[in-house]
């Protein structure tokens, strides 16, 4: 508004019956309704619908954007016929559709435009390789930043590896693989264990280790066992397995732990059930007979008690008190292990977790029997 000018504005409110009924009533007040997808992968194109109210006509449509730092105009009026629009976005980010009528009035919407979910992946992996690993001359040798002493730090690892399993379109996939050979066995394998030994957990947190950072450790060792030998340098496939078995073995045997803290924790579910059944398999076929009974003894003992305690949800209490990260492994666990019953109750609390991010709201799923818990 300029100096000292005045403008009068007026707004009306009338009551509606449901969404359909809200468009109309919007609609008698002069308002289109223009729908679209908020979000777009690059080289799909982005279909606009609109609907105008009465005597309402287009005037022009234009799209902005910016390309390469510049912000770009499209006009794409001509491109809208019965009430629709296709347009086929040249940069990613986001985009402004603007609709002008001849009466004078405007209507806006934004919309984002990204690159495929393949290739945000390969980006992600791409950065982490040259930007977050350290190498032998880092300020820590062959650990990939930021370093941590939780063992979820090593999800930059594991996704890596898994990336490189799932994509052969990865650059330089050799290189990026050894990367993290190199710090699983000059790295992580000493910090986390006095003298490289699985059976001795160190004490990076004082005068305690945490048990759950183990199960992250086994993911990743279980995951280099995957890898095709041509790529691997320092050992064998075989020789990953095994390390993931010990090192799975004391996560969830309370036998091996020497303090009651470690013994404990060794009970607690972890995220380690998305992966259990295909480790327990693979160390089956490995003729790795002792971890793999002790394993199973007490994948079953953790299950079983789980599933007898479901009815006060003992296994929801963390020091969050009803914590996700209590009953989002729960529910999984219990639905893998076929006590559908036990895990319906664990489910419940998955619903009733409306943060909309939450990764463990899915196992939900798993509960209802319509879909392969693995």
């Amino acid at each position: 508004m300029k100096p000292q000018q005045t403008l009068t504005w007026e707004f009306a409110l009338q009551p509606f019956g449901d969404q359909q009924d809200f468009y109309q009533v919007a609609k008698s007040f002069g308002h289109p309704r223009f729908s679209f997808e908020p979000l777009v992968q690059e080289g799909q194109s982005q279909k606009f619908k609109i609907s105008l109210a009465a005597n309402q006509t287009i005037k022009q449509i234009l799209i902005k954007h910016k390309q390469n730092s510049k912000l770009i105009e499209d006009d794409v009026t001509s491109q809208f016929h019965d009430n629709e629009l296709i347009y086929n976005p040249t940069s990613v980010g986001e985009h402004e559709a603007i609709l002008k009528f001849t009466d004078g009035t405007v209507d806006m919407g934004v919309f984002n435009v990204m690159s495929s979910i393949n290739q945000l992946l390969r980006n992600r992996v791409d950065y982490l390789s040259s930007h977050s690993y350290a190498g032998s001359t880092g300020k820590v040798p062959y650990s990939f930043g930021p370093v941590s002493n939780q063992g979820e730090s090593l999800g930059k690892m594991t996704f890596i590896i898994q990336e490189c399993l799932l994509d052969n379109q990865v650059n330089d996939l050799a290189h990026k693989i050894a990367q993290v050979e190199e710090s699983a066995v000059k790295y992580v394998r000493p910090k986390w264990f006095v003298a490289g030994d699985f059976k001795r957990p160190r004490k990076l947190y004082g005068d305690f280790y945490r048990v759950m950072d183990l199960e992250y450790i086994a993911h990743l060792f279980y995951l280099l066992s995957k890898v095709p030998a041509k790529y691997l340098k320092l050992h064998s496939p075989k020789d990953y397995l095994n390390w993931a078995a010990q090192v799975f073995d004391v996560r969830v045997n309370p036998d091996l732990h020497d303090n009651q803290r470690g013994k404990e924790e060794a009970q607690m579910l972890g995220i380690y059930f998305l992966y259990i059944e295909d480790l327990l398999q693979d160390v089956k076929k490995a003729d790795l007979t002792k971890e793999y009974q002790e394993i199973s003894n007490s994948w079953q003992a953790t299950t079983s008690r789980v599933t007898a305690n479901s009815d006060t949800l003992a296994a929801a209490m963390t020091e969050h008190f009803f914590d996700n990260a209590g009953f989002g492994p729960a529910a999984g666990a219990l639905a893998l292990t076929g006590n559908v019953a036990a895990a319906k109750k664990y489910g419940e609390l998955l619903k009733a977790n409306i943060g909309f991010s939450n990764d463990f709201r899915a196992r939900a799923l798993i509960v209802g029997g319509k879909r392969s818990p693995t």
